[in-house]
């Protein structure tokens, strides 16, 4: 039998998933939808001069879909407990997987969550660090060690990409007892998507072991850098190389690279594993819901500093 999956959305990140889905060597049936129907040019043109072993078919109305394998919904945050509504009231799917920020209020999760539960759907959430390789190597040395996370940039995202740390930290930690510092740049820029915007500033994360997860937006840094200590070691991250810093001895050596630190390929992974029948190493929606809830307390911190209800991040 043919796998079928549905993909929603044709942005940016809707496009690194389905060239993930095209690397994918088992045959699938590749359903895919925008609501901008320009955007069904843009993909034939891409796909125009490329050996394309699946068979693609156009969705004009995804309601009339009967059953899906796996439904990728790589829609904005806005509009996503809306589509999967209407979609799941309509078609029966097995495997779900979101894109961050899967919603922007608990009430948006609390609705999707039963859904799920009500229609015994598989639901992962994509902060895609988890499915990364040199991540996972890592997360065997944090078992017994103390550890440090430390991103630093500027206009990266901090509200928009402030979740993916926070899973990474949790994926990492034992406890789930944290506590936090926030401080807040008065102002906040305008993003690439019309009336988005995000924010400057520092946010600190400690859990009761006393790992940290410390990430900065700041005009002084000029290049973003993750950094992560454990013992006397140190890795730092930039343009998909990982370096190894000794503490005591102060050198840095290439030490690794994040090859597969990219959305297409961890989407073929992804699919792999639940064909493979796998272990996944995403959250699950639920889990992910524990970490959303820091999140929405952080922003609603910036908005009550800002003195306003809200504003589009993602």
């Amino acid at each position: 039998m043919e796998y079928k999956i549905l993909l929603v959305g044709l942005g940016n990140i809707g496009i690194r998933h389905l060239e993930g889905i095209l690397a994918v060597k088992k045959k699938l049936v590749i359903y895919i939808f925008d609501r901008n129907e320009i955007k069904y040019l843009d993909i034939a043109n891409y796909l125009k001069n490329k050996k394309i072993k699946h068979k693609i078919i156009y969705v004009k109305n995804i309601l009339e879909l009967k059953t899906i394998d796996l439904l990728i919904l790589a829609t904005d945050s806005l509009n996503r407990l809306n589509i999967l509504e209407k979609i799941i009231k309509c078609t029966k799917i097995k495997s779900l997987l979101l894109e961050k920020v899967v919603f922007l209020d608990s009430t948006s999760f609390n609705k999707a969550i039963k859904l799920i539960k009500l229609h015994k759907i598989n639901a992962w959430v994509n902060c895609i660090r988890r499915e990364v390789s040199f991540y996972n190597k890592l997360k065997e040395n944090f078992k017994k060690s103390k550890f440090k996370i430390h991103y630093t940039g500027y206009k990266w995202g901090l509200a928009s990409n402030l979740i993916h740390f926070i899973d990474l930290f949790f994926y990492f930690s034992i406890s789930k007892n944290i506590s936090y510092f926030t401080k807040f740049n008065n102002k906040k820029y305008i993003t690439k998507r019309l009336n988005y915007h995000d924010i400057y500033g520092l946010i600190k994360i400690k859990d009761s072991y006393k790992n940290e997860l410390i990430l900065e937006d700041n005009i002084k840094y000029k290049k973003n850098l993750l950094k992560i200590e454990i013992n006397n070691k140190k890795y730092i991250i930039k343009n998909n190389l990982v370096y190894l810093e000794n503490l005591k001895l102060n050198r840095l050596n290439k030490n690794n690279n994040l090859d597969d630190e990219k959305v297409s390929i961890i989407t073929t992974r992804f699919i792999n594993k639940i064909l493979e029948k796998k272990k996944i190493n995403l959250a699950n929606l639920e889990e992910s819901y524990s970490y959303h809830k820091i999140l929405f307390t952080i922003i609603k911190r910036y908005l009550k500093k800002q003195k306003i209800k809200k504003f589009n991040y993602t």
